[in-house]
């Protein structure tokens, strides 16, 4: 059997992406708040990874039909850039549910079976440069991925020593259909897979990736 890769965020931009570039190496399976266009060995799960209930009935039921979880990449992200007056509560509110709560809800429900599985698996936070750095006009955005980046390193010192990895992407402005000269999606594939294949097993990993 393949192993099993959970990529929230696919259905669209980079998540829709990685879906396409690890389908025929495991088996992928998408959540996302409403599917996107099909792929090929892509499974679709409708899962709002910020509603906590949502994500524990899904992880859930994952783990009973295939017994495992060797990958966890969260990609789903929301994006606002705007001052925090003019920003909505509604906004802000979204932002820092999905941005840094999703990730963790994903993470909490999946940590008790891949702590338990004999062999090594990983768990890939997409993060941003923004995560590292301050830029006006992205309150709810900006504060919401610092929050991202101190969940990822308060949990990588928790992982310590257990066979699952932790590694963090921080990535500038991504290509799409407004950018065409962002960083490609497949180099963000690539670093994940770098990440994997280096085995740094219960250590955290960090990777910034910028416009070259």
């Amino acid at each position: 059997m393949k192993k099993v890769a959970i990529i929230t965020g696919g259905n669209s931009g980079l998540g829709y992406s990685l879906c396409e570039q690890f389908k025929d190496t495991m088996m992928v399976i998408s959540l996302a708040r409403h599917n996107g266009p099909a792929i090929d060995n892509v499974q679709q799960i409708v899962c709002d990874v910020s509603d906590w209930e949502q994500v524990e009935k899904t992880i859930s039921a994952i783990i009973k039909e295939y017994g495992r979880i060797d990958l966890i990449i969260n990609a789903a992200a929301h994006f606002s850039g705007k001052t925090l007056i003019d920003e909505s509560p509604k906004d802000l509110k979204q932002s820092y549910m999905t941005n840094v709560l999703g990730p963790l809800f994903v993470a909490k429900a999946a940590l008790p079976t891949m702590l338990a599985q004999e062999e090594q698996s990983d768990i890939i936070m997409i993060n941003s440069t923004n995560g590292l750095s301050i830029k006006a006009s992205r309150t709810a955005y900006t504060g919401s991925k610092w929050g991202l980046t101190g969940a990822t390193r308060v949990l990588g010192e928790e992982l310590k020593g257990t066979r699952v990895h932790l590694g963090a992407i921080y990535q500038g402005k991504m290509e799409n259909s407004m950018a065409s000269d962002g960083i490609e999606y497949a180099r963000i594939g690539d670093a994940i897979k770098l990440m994997i294949e280096h085995d740094r097993v219960g250590n955290l990993s960090e990777i910034k990736i910028e416009q070259w």
